[in-house]
């Protein structure tokens, strides 16, 4: 899994495509389906393994968590061609994970990382 990494990329929207797992080995082939169904060159932060739900006590729900999902940037410029289309990929914004509160089942690492985009507003 390709590990992933704290980076900065100005005017890009960080997204994440849930269920995703991205090998190092991988990237060009997924560079080569960005651009070919996309039209785009995202900008890869990498993959993340999610972590276990937990219920109202804390606890940790079994089979759950252990999802890779990969996280890249796409470019303001890019999003007429990206934004609609991502849907019948399952690809969000992470801005949406925050929005539905969903950010718990990534490591704390990466969310202090990458923190809610609207707290920056």
């Amino acid at each position: 899994m390709m590990p992933w990494s704290k980076i900065s990329v100005d005017d890009a929207v960080l997204t994440l495509w849930p269920g995703t797992s991205v090998k190092e080995s991988d990237l060009e082939g997924v560079m080569a389906f960005f651009k070919e169904v996309f039209d785009i060159v995202p900008t890869p932060v990498g993959c993340v393994e999610t972590l276990p739900d937990t219920d109202e006590d804390g606890i940790n729900i079994p089979d759950t968590g252990g999802r890779h999902d990969f996280f890249f940037y796409v470019n303001m410029a890019d999003m007429p061609k990206f934004a609609f289309q991502r849907f019948q990929y399952g690809m969000r914004w992470w801005e949406d994970v925050y929005f539905n509160n969903n950010e718990d089942i990534y490591p704390i690492e990466f969310r202090n990382a990458y923190p809610d985009p609207n707290d920056a507003m």
